[in-house]
């Protein structure tokens, strides 16, 4: 057999039978496929089809069924069936040395001996083999870890046939040849030189030989691959080394054929490196073949490791790393882990799509890298952050409260964030606030009670208690925009149950309870002194008020006096209203209280800075107002004019 020239230097080499899934790129003829798919189902195949398999040409059963036939022949006409066995061997030996082996060359194939007549010691001793079946004659085939041979009749005459030692021919093992044999080992450094010195011979025959492993010639066709792997090794040809090597494992999966197998494997990895070139296929054999060794499983996690960073960091090619991954997950095989591997390529993939910002994609990635590690910190790292990322562009809150609640239920650990946990509580609350600031109450209620019904549980989220009572204040703030000082002021002791001790929430309810009280008051007396023109004035009110006004003048006690010449107001349908005080331009709505002719000013900003005027008396032309102060009627009247 062909002596290795380079080896890889692996820390453990493992052993596993069962290899990547079924590549028909691994076949170099249909011939070669079907005979490995017979294999790969546990189907017996003849060893004459595996040696023929390694170099297939068209015919070529044919043609070497025709020279066995030939040299079967020969030797039946030559008298060899009527000959003792020891006759019968060595007549075997003579006709096939003279006649069939014409070259030896290392990493000759099967079907070159009848061709050209070039050998090595696999393709002849098979040879060997196939003519001693014929005639009925037992041997054993005998390998060592550089060599193989044959010694037929073992129980017997006990000949052996070397067919790479021609000047001996035949060899019987009387005590010359145990001690040539023991020497041989010891030339192959197989048995120690001091052993030697100081064994009989004998003795280190009886124990190196009987250890020389027997093989049946299915595993010796096997060997052809084996050279044919070697050579390409030796040729720096490493896919093609493993290719022939895996084809060898799959019909004697010997240590050495493992060896080497894994080496090629190894050495293929290493020069896809320097040649940026990643083949999924050598990475997914590897990793099949080392699913037992915790070392080499390690090594191959990390080099898929480096090939995502090629793909997807230094060389951005996405559709090439998803390429490679389907591939590459396509070849492995059920007794491996894929979550690792799964780990890294979500991973990745969620990188790419953080860059592009498409949070959501990336989460959806970072979902499947997280249940392929669930307690990964790194992991757990990129899904805060993205979902932070993804949060923060979401303006649609409803939207982004199912967002969490998916994330929650897809990251627990995420809900166990207090950072999370009160933006999900400013969603609720801020989902509350836009329904009650959109005259969406129905809505608002619906939202509210739920959020409240929450605040109850002992794990209740934790929320931004500033925020909890604006949230209040813009339920008062929708009655007060319906003038309903009674439900204003139950908004706020509403938000109270919660927040007892509120700064804002009970400034508020003494400022509300207050305007309230005066209101009353003030209705109350307006009321009593117009309760008859109460209907007249609903009309003219609602017949006028829609238009733009304009100061046309002011009174004091009679005297005339200057008010701010910049007061405007423009309403409109809906009770709409533009108004400016003071130089300043504020947008809002009206409402007027017909029974006491208040009319109210309402900003949008900041509905508690709502302006307050009686209306005297208001038609197509003129409106005359008297504004209050500091909740108190003044003695100023203003006249109002519809504007220039």
């Amino acid at each position: 057999m062909i002596r290795i020239i380079t080896l890889l230097t692996l820390l453990t080499i493992s052993h596993f039978n069962s290899l990547a899934a079924y590549d028909s790129t691994l076949y170099n003829s249909r011939f070669e496929e079907q005979l490995f798919e017979k294999v790969q189902d546990s189907i017996e195949v003849n060893p004459v089809d595996i040696m023929l398999a390694v170099n297939y040409k068209s015919g070529d059963e044919d043609f070497v069924q025709q020279n066995i036939n030939k040299i079967i022949t020969s030797l039946r006409e030559d008298g060899i069936e009527g000959k003792k066995t020891k006759k019968q061997i060595q007549e075997i030996y003579k006709s096939i040395h003279k006649n069939e082996l014409k070259k030896y060359i290392e990493d000759a194939g099967f079907d070159q001996l009848f061709d050209k007549g070039e050998y090595n010691c696999v393709s002849a001793t098979a040879l060997y083999a196939i003519v001693l079946d014929e005639f009925g004659i037992e041997y054993e085939i005998r390998e060592t870890p550089t060599h193989v041979y044959l010694v037929a009749d073992p129980k017997n005459t006990n000949v052996l046939i070397e067919s790479t030692m021609p000047q001996n021919g035949t060899i019987e093992f009387d005590y010359k040849k145990k001690k040539e044999y023991v020497e041989y080992l010891v030339a192959g450094k197989l048995i120690s030189a001091e052993e030697f010195e100081n064994n009989p011979i004998d003795k280190l025959f009886e124990e190196y030989y009987d250890q020389n492993k027997i093989i049946g010639l299915g595993e010796l066709a096997a060997l052809l691959y084996y050279n044919k792997g070697v050579a390409e090794f030796n040729k720096k040809n490493f896919t093609d080394a493993s290719y022939s090597f895996r084809k060898a494992n799959l019909i004697y999966p010997s240590v050495t054929v493992g060896m080497m197998y894994n080496g090629s494997l190894a050495n293929q990895l290493s020069t896809e490196v320097g040649s940026k070139k990643y083949n999924p296929v050598i990475l997914a054999s590897f990793v099949n073949f080392n699913v037992a060794n915790d070392q080499l499983r390690s090594y191959g996690a990390e080099y898929f490791g480096q090939v995502g960073n090629e793909l997807m960091i230094n060389r951005p090619n996405v559709e090439a790393y998803k390429s490679y991954f389907q591939s590459f997950k396509t070849m492995l095989s059920d007794s491996v882990d894929i979550d690792p591997f799964n780990q890294q390529y979500y991973l990745l993939l969620a990188y790419a799509d953080e860059l592009n910002e498409n949070y959501p994609e990336a989460l959806k990635n970072m979902n499947y890298s997280y249940i392929s590690n669930p307690e990964n910190l790194s992991t757990k790292e990129v899904v805060i952050g993205l979902a932070k990322n993804h949060l923060i562009t979401d303006k649609e809150h409803e939207k982004t409260l199912d967002s969490l609640d998916y994330y929650f239920d897809v990251f627990p650990f995420l809900e166990e964030n207090q950072g999370f946990q009160e933006y999900y509580s400013y969603c609720k609350m801020r989902v509350i606030r836009e329904s009650f600031l959109y005259d969406m109450p129905k809505k608002g209620y619906e939202k509210l009670g739920e959020f409240e019904e929450s605040l109850q549980y002992e794990d209740a989220y934790s929320y931004d208690k500033e925020y909890f009572a604006n949230m209040y204040l813009d339920v008062a703030g929708y009655y007060g925009r319906k003038n309903n000082m009674g439900m204003i002021v139950k908004s706020v002791q509403r938000g109270l149950r919660y927040e007892p001790n509120s700064m804002l929430l009970n400034s508020r309810l003494a400022q509300f309870s207050k305007i309230n009280n005066e209101i009353n008051s003030f209705e109350k007396t307006i009321v009593y002194n117009n309760k008859s023109r109460e209907e007249q004035f609903k009309e003219d009110f609602n017949n006028s008020i829609v238009a733009c006004w304009e100061v046309d003048g002011a009174l004091e006690g009679g005297t005339e006096v200057t008010y701010d010449e910049t007061f405007k107001i423009m309403t409109y349908k809906n009770n709409k209203l533009t108004y400016i005080v003071n130089g300043k331009t504020e947008n809002g709505k009206f409402s007027i209280r017909t029974k006491s002719r208040l009319l109210y000013l309402t900003p949008d900003r900041d509905r508690d800075s709502y302006i307050v005027f009686k209306v005297e008396s208001i038609n197509n032309r003129e409106m005359i107002l008297q504004p209050f102060v500091n909740g108190r009627l003044t003695s100023k009247t203003i006249y109002m004019a519809k504007c220039r």
